[in-house]
């Protein structure tokens, strides 16, 4: 290979365009050392091709070339990062949330659930010593009153949170969105960019800033797929073959295809047109993925981040459901026919169907394969003497009748959440409710042998026959009051059956009205003739306080203290894991800055370096321009 004339002077140059480069780069890191999600460039350099020398022994190279700019990042510390936000998301959002509970127990100034059952059972202290005294009876009455408005009040600002909650859902998955639309945008970009072989660095870290953004509200699984299987392969090693290299980046959510390549697949949010908790308030979203309108699977055990906190929060009834076997789906076969259809499915020995609304969801779960699918029902039917609750369920897809099913109703996750604290609230005011209005059962009978309200009698010597506490029945509007038991002839057949007092719950607990417009009407004897200091049954209302089997926790107090405890300890651990997580993101994203960061001295080292390069470079230039003025001009060789 016959070289040119001004061979030198071209190595000389590759020297200072490399030299330069180097400081380019430097300097671009240099006005980026305190730039957040900025990855430190280097040049990719290398000696160019060598030519052979004259006598074709040996070679002699030609310079250097750079080939490429490119990033120290680290993908497993990424990864890790991602991995600990997302849960650092989800514990920052439990947090918040449960604080916001636990005021909402105590909202009324330093009144609490406990507080004002011990104020309720001092009044009914006073009364029992002086139950001739009207006072006394008009004090007893406005605690029970307090008590019951403390109750719906804290009902109240429960379902409140759960609304502010369910609008933070739609906030956080338009945020989701928006991410997801802003990487598929730099996806594009880069794939543009680096066609040819280079590498867009500052775009690829405003890509990854966003990942680690997106990564706080859900948990992201990232990876970027070579397809073009032969450079996967290692069949083109060389730099120069990068530009074959065809990458598409594609990022996860929870399992689920979100954004691949240039190609974003939104979230979308939709009102839930049933309830899955009783108590849950109206038209709570479900998320679904866009493109296939298929259900994104909020209760999923793998689900980390905001989104997960704000849907445990908002939904979490601590696993507790109605569930049993489907030992019967009819209705049209599994054949597809004209959609949609109308099916019955009953479970047999169903738990917890105190837990049941009558619109819902029943989720039906294939026994074999595992698969679960939600159907939305109207109506259910519970027969008490075989223990069934029969369902009437609409699909818009064929059920197959002849598989085993495992079914559920109100089924979201374990965690405990506002349902949770409400069917506490529930569970508290039932017991109440029954206990005071017809005393409670020592003996092991169905018939209680502690009077309650309904068997006492009054001032006037008349048996009340009136509940002490009595609940509302909003489909009736004009009277929504139900102030008695039904009779023998109604459903439920006994007075003293349970389900009759499933009806009360936390919005609809309160005293009887006609108590508190006459006091008089307030039973305290348990005969009509023991006289008006009689204060049997308001000794009996104390013997509830103090009775160690009302709840299986023990007593009413504590029944109130431990509910409060479990959330004292849930909004413990919350801010214990967060706390936690602060510090491992903090470690790690200091360990990812260690990697990727700028260090200001060490690229006034590069400076220096390149500087003299160049430098050293320009010095060849002019001795070669030297050796050829004296060999061309003063020796007139041509």
């Amino acid at each position: 290979m016959v070289r040119s004339a001004f061979f030198e002077f071209h190595v000389a140059l590759t020297g200072l365009h490399a030299s330069r480069a180097g400081l380019e780069v430097t300097g671009h890191n240099t006005s980026n050392a305190a730039t957040v999600g900025f990855s430190r460039q280097y040049i990719e350099q290398k000696a160019s091709f060598p030519l052979t020398y004259r006598d074709g022994k040996g070679m002699i190279g030609t310079g250097a070339v750079v080939y490429g700019i490119g990033q120290v990042r680290n993908f497993y510390l990424d990864k890790k990062y991602w991995d600990e936000s997302a849960v650092l998301g989800e514990y920052t959002q439990k947090n918040s949330l449960l604080s916001v509970i636990e005021g909402a127990f105590s909202e009324l100034g330093d009144m609490s659930v406990t507080t004002n059952v011990n104020l309720l059972f001092d009044r009914l202290q006073d009364l029992s010593g002086s139950s001739h005294d009207g006072t006394y009876r008009t004090n007893v009455l406005q605690a029970l009153e307090q008590f019951a408005t403390f109750i719906n009040t804290t009902s109240d600002l429960l379902k409140k949170q759960q609304r502010d909650i369910n609008a933070e859902v739609k906030t956080i998955v338009e945020t989701i969105n928006s991410l997801g639309q802003q990487i598929s945008d730099l996806n594009e970009q880069i794939m543009f960019y680096e066609t040819d072989g280079s590498r867009a660095n500052d775009l690829r870290d405003q890509r990854a800033l966003l990942v680690d953004e997106l990564s706080r509200y859900v948990n992201v699984e990232v990876d970027e797929i070579e397809l073009n299987d032969d450079y996967a392969n290692g069949l083109y090693p060389n730099p120069e073959d990068r530009f074959r290299s065809r990458k598409l980046f594609q990022v996860m959510i929870n399992g689920s295809e979100f954004v691949t390549g240039d190609t974003a697949y939104e979230l979308k949010v939709k009102p839930r047109d049933a309830k899955r908790n009783t108590m849950d308030a109206e038209f709570l979203y479900d998320v679904y993925i866009a493109h296939g309108a298929i259900k994104f699977d909020i209760y999923s055990p793998t689900l980390k981040g905001e989104l997960k906190g704000l849907i445990d929060v908002r939904d979490g009834n601590n696993g507790v459901y109605c569930g049993g076997s489907a030992t019967a789906v009819t209705g049209p076969a599994p054949v597809p026919p004209a959609q949609p259809n109308t099916y019955t499915v009953t479970i047999t020995n169903p738990t917890k169907i105190d837990l049941l609304e009558t619109d819902g969801y029943v989720t039906l779960r294939d026994t074999q394969t595992g698969v679960k699918r939600d159907y939305e029902y109207s109506g259910y039917v519970y027969d008490s003497a075989l223990d069934t609750a029969t369902f009437t369920v609409i699909a818009n897809s064929p059920i197959n009748t002849v598989l085993a099913y495992e079914a559920s109703v109100g089924q979201t996750d374990s965690y405990k959440g506002i349902p949770h604290y409400m069917n506490k609230l529930n569970e508290l005011v039932r017991t109440m409710a029954r206990a005071f209005n017809e005393g409670v059962t020592r003996n092991g009978s169905q018939i209680p042998d502690v009077t309650g309200h309904i068997d006492a009698y009054d001032l006037n010597g008349d048996k009340t026959n009136l509940l002490l506490f009595t609940y509302l029945d909003y489909s009736t509007p004009t009277n929504p009051e139900v102030t008695a038991i039904p009779t023998a002839s109604a459903s439920p057949a006994s007075p003293y059956d349970l389900y009759y007092y499933l009806n009360y719950t936390c919005d609809n607990f309160q005293v009887n009205s006609i108590l508190q417009d006459n006091p008089d009407l307030l039973g305290a004897a348990e005969g009509p003739t023991d006289g008006e200091s009689a204060n049997q049954v308001i000794n009996n209302f104390d013997y509830i306080r103090q009775y160690n089997r009302l709840f299986s926790e023990g007593k009413l107090i504590d029944y109130t203290v431990g509910m409060a405890g479990e959330l004292g300890i849930d909004l413990k651990q919350a801010g214990n894991f967060e706390d936690n997580y602060i510090s491992i993101t903090l470690m790690i994203n200091q360990q990812r800055t260690e990697v990727s960061g700028v260090d200001l001295n060490e690229e006034m080292v590069n400076m220096v370096k390149y500087q003299q390069v160049y430098q050293a470079s320009a010095q060849m230039i002019t001795t070669i321009n030297e050796v050829y003025d004296t060999l061309i001009n003063r020796m007139g060789v041509s």
